[in-house]
């Protein structure tokens, strides 16, 4: 398996959700992320928050930490992806972190993992395919 750094777009696609979501905003904060303070600065820390966790793992992953010398953290766009979308994005965005050494016994990982079955379950029951479904 390898491992790289995602897109700003799937970070901004997390994050997006997180905060157009009181759901997912919530059970994030029920699983001990601090989420507080004003909008703006709140979803800049996470997102950067989440790009750095991704970066540790690439870097437990490779052991090359020439570019953390000239980081510096991205810009996001955030708007308001599907569902779906943001399921994808999550996938990504936890397989990349998995391979990271420690990083997945970090708080937000194992969050982010459970946000990521809660939304599976909302685009399931959702769906027209379940709503058809016989309830017996």
């Amino acid at each position: 398996m390898s491992s790289f750094v995602v897109d700003p777009k799937t970070i901004s696609n997390i994050a997006g959700y997180v905060f157009a979501n009181s759901k997912a905003f919530a059970l994030l904060q029920r699983e001990g992320i601090a989420l507080e303070g004003e909008h703006d600065q709140i979803i800049r820390r996470f997102s950067r928050d989440l790009e750095i966790m991704n970066r540790q793992a690439v870097w437990a992953r490779y052991h090359d930490q020439a570019d953390w010398e000239t980081w510096q953290a991205g810009d996001f766009e955030f708007h308001g992806p599907t569902p779906v979308v943001v399921f994808k994005s999550l996938n990504c965005y936890l397989y990349q972190c998995s391979e990271g050494g420690t990083v997945p016994n970090q708080v937000l990982f194992k969050a982010l993992t459970k946000l990521r079955g809660s939304l599976a379950y909302e685009i399931a029951t959702s769906s027209s395919e379940y709503e058809a479904g016989a309830w017996e």
